[in-house]
């Protein structure tokens, strides 16, 4: 009767071989899943900041209608939080996919694809600075910097 006891007592546990095989299969499915999760990330903040510049601009349109400043155009870029993501106002129309602008000085170039035609851009003056352009407009939202362009 002892030696029946012993013997389950020895089969109660996992073994170091069962206890591999776990952990392999956990880490092959995070090196799986956080790429994923990390992408979903990066799309879910891509489309906050397009809200945030899309929402600028809704309340920055009326100010360029209605202004009497000669220098006021209808193409702007509009960057989130100092350069995380720049987005484009072309002709009135705010475009969703963003652009790659390296830096935001004045007079550097750019360029931006619309309906699969690249065309080239210039940075302009910022808007509501000194010197700028539209110096009376106030920025409602503080993570959105609003730059004229100009066609390069």
């Amino acid at each position: 009767m002892n030696t029946k006891m012993q013997t389950k007592k020895a089969k109660r546990g996992f073994t170091i071989t069962e206890l591999v095989i776990v952990i392999a299969v956990i880490a092959i499915l995070a090196a799986v899943l956080i790429p994923t999760f990390s992408n979903v990330i990066k799309r879910a903040n891509e489309s906050a900041a397009m809200q945030e510049a899309k929402s600028e601009y809704d309340n920055f349109r009326p100010e360029t209608i209605l202004t009497d400043e000669a220098n006021v155009g209808d193409d702007y870029l509009f960057v989130y939080k100092d350069g995380e993501d720049y987005f484009v106002v072309i002709d009135g129309v705010f475009y969703t996919d963003p652009a790659t602008v390296t830096a935001t000085t004045e007079g550097t170039p750019f360029t931006y694809d619309i309906d699969g035609t690249t065309k080239n851009y210039k940075v302009g003056k910022q808007v509501g600075v000194e010197n700028g352009v539209l110096t009376d407009y106030d920025i409602q939202n503080d993570n959105i910097d609003i730059y004229a362009i100009t066609v390069a």
